[in-house]
């Protein structure tokens, strides 16, 4: 059982939930607990009230490794704590071909877009593939959180899952980290 947003936790209210999380694991009535995250200095905020927790969920893709590559997490990965990662595919928008998005707000991203193509065409791997072994192959993350559209997405997603895995450069980019943020979005 995760807190859906970090900066929940040091607020009162926030706190008498955690004691709640406490007493729910005690009792056996939760085998894990812990929190979701968008920032490291939220996490860093977060670990003042709760440094006993089981799992951390946190963004990741790709073109964000900021969060996973950070010594926060490396530190939290050598107490055992379970780094799950979400947004492997940036809510799709990874997945969308270049020229589909070139006239929205994400068109900073379409020429990124080609590269992770050619990247996962010159490894030898679907997108799909390349995106999950960016991230299923680094070192902290312990699980994945994915999302579907439909049934034959996720049949895409457990095939490219399923195949072996195989490693490729990172992609290098001079996006603004902002820029790959959902909650900057502008929503239409």
């Amino acid at each position: 059982m995760l807190f859906h947003n970090a900066s929940q936790i040091a607020s009162g209210t926030g706190r008498q939930h955690l004691d709640g999380l406490r007493s729910l694991k005690s009792q056996g009535l939760v085998n894990k607990i812990g929190f979701s995250a968008y920032q490291i200095d939220e996490i860093e905020h977060a670990l003042k009230y709760f440094s006993d927790l089981d799992i951390i969920q946190v963004p990741g893709n790709a073109l964000d490794f900021r969060i996973l590559d950070s010594s926060v997490l490396k530190d939290l990965v050598s107490r055992g704590v379970e780094i799950h990662v979400r947004s492997v595919f940036l809510q799709g928008l990874l997945l969308a071909d270049a020229a589909s998005i070139s006239k929205s707000q994400h068109s900073i991203l379409t020429n990124t877009l080609e590269s992770v193509s050619c990247e996962a065409k010159s490894s030898n791997q679907s997108v799909i593939q390349f995106l999950l072994n960016q991230i299923r192959s680094h070192p902290n993350v312990t699980s994945v959180v994915i999302g579907a559209s439909t049934a034959h997405e996720l049949r895409e997603i457990v095939k490219a899952w399923n195949d072996p895995a195989v490693n490729a450069p990172r992609i290098t980019h001079d996006l603004n980290y902002e820029d790959l943020d959902p909650r900057n979005w502008v929503k239409g």
